[in-house]
Parts: structure tokens; sequence; C-alpha cells
């Protein structure tokens, strides 16, 4: 979502009159941060599960979240392409994902993996990441054989040397992917930001960016 945010920067600015400071931690990070007393106006987050210690806090309520997108996770590496139960296969001696127990991309890939009954190959090859930009770069560089990241990710991405998608993951063997916002101790630059993100254009520019809309 970070590099989406910073193409909408001059039209969010504009429109809005203000000026964006964008904190792209990951959603763990961001959670604990707001916890801690960080300042902030709007928290998206890539797992509404990072939501809830923000509500329970009473940093944000109920009624100040909505779904801004959604998204898909992909397989991505060098080769032909492949079904997900084939990462079981030796060339893939090192797949990275984000680390399941804070990143919410390598919480939807495990569920995955699971879900096509090849974790117990697959997981002792697993290299955990702190976010799953880190598992696209291991990727990229040829550290490992494959990652699991999201589609959104590969925005702008060059495939000249045989990199790409080698397999588009089933949705229905993980959790929906939901991007959740949230507006914090009742911001009205966050309220007004989140609304804008609601509307047409942001949501064209983010499906131009591999992402899904939702519906309202």
């Amino acid at each position: 979502m970070g590099p989406v945010l910073e193409s909408l920067r001059l039209s969010i600015e504009g429109e809005l009159g203000v000026e964006l400071q964008l904190n792209l931690a990951g959603s763990g990070t961001l959670t604990r941060q707001v916890l801690e007393g960080a300042p902030a106006d709007l928290v998206i987050l890539a797992h509404p599960q990072w939501m809830d210690p923000l509500i329970e806090a009473q940093r944000v309520l109920p009624s100040d979240i909505e779904d801004v997108a959604g998204n898909r996770l992909v397989i991505v590496g060098r080769g032909e392409p492949i079904e997900l139960a084939q990462l079981r296969d030796p060339r893939f001696a090192r797949i990275a994902i984000g680390d399941p127990a804070s990143v919410p991309a390598g919480r939807y890939a495990e569920q995955a993996i699971r879900h096509a009954g090849v974790w117990d190959e697959v997981e002792p090859r697993l290299i955990p990441t702190a976010d799953v930009r880190a598992a696209l770069r291991y990727a990229l560089s040829g550290d490992v054989g494959a990652a699991v990241v999201y589609r959104s990710d590969l925005t702008g991405i060059q495939d000249g040397d045989g990199f790409g998608v080698l397999c588009l993951v089933d949705p229905a063997g993980h959790d929906p992917i939901v991007v959740t916002a949230g507006v914090v101790d009742g911001s009205p630059g966050g309220t007004r930001l989140l609304e804008w993100l609601r509307r047409e254009p942001a949501q064209q520019r983010m499906a131009e960016a591999g992402f899904d809309s939702v519906p309202r």
C-alpha cells in the first residue's frame, strides 16, 4: 500500500489541504507504535487482526474502521508456472515468506500451504522475513527459489531475467486478504483521508497497483 499512497501524495495533499506523512512499517510494528503513543491520524493494516489491540485500547473505534482494498497471494521466482503443492519439489530448497507470527502475508501463506497439504514438507525450507517486501527481495536476488508475496508487491518489478509469477494462489485456501484502515483517536484528518481512500479515483489507482476493490 505504501507505493500507492506515495503515488497519491500530491492528490491527497492538494484535495485535503494536509501534509501527508507516511510510516511504512509492517502491520505488527504499526500497531505496537500506535499502542505506545506514536502520533497517527489513520492506521492502515494488512490484516484485520492487527486492529483488535487498537480497539481494545480504545485508540480506534469499531465505527471508524473500513476495508479499503483486497489483495491476492502469488508465488514468485524464475522458471515455469507451478501449482502451490509443487513447492515441495527439491528445486525449491529455500522459500521466503513473511514471518507468520508477525507478518500478515506470512500468515496467509502458511494457511495456503497447509490447505495444499504440503506444510510438513515445506516448513523446514521456509525463510521467514520481517516483512513481505523482504521476501520479495530474496526472490529477486536469487537467494531463494521462490517467495510468497502479495500481487500488489509486483507493481513496477521488471521481469527481463525471467522473474515473474509462478502461481496465483487460490484464495479459497486462506482467510480473505483485506487491507483495513482505522481512524486513530477520532482524528478529523484521519476521517477525511479514510473517506478519500474509499472514493473512485483512489480505488482505481489501487486496482492499477494490483489490489482488489472492496464493497462499501
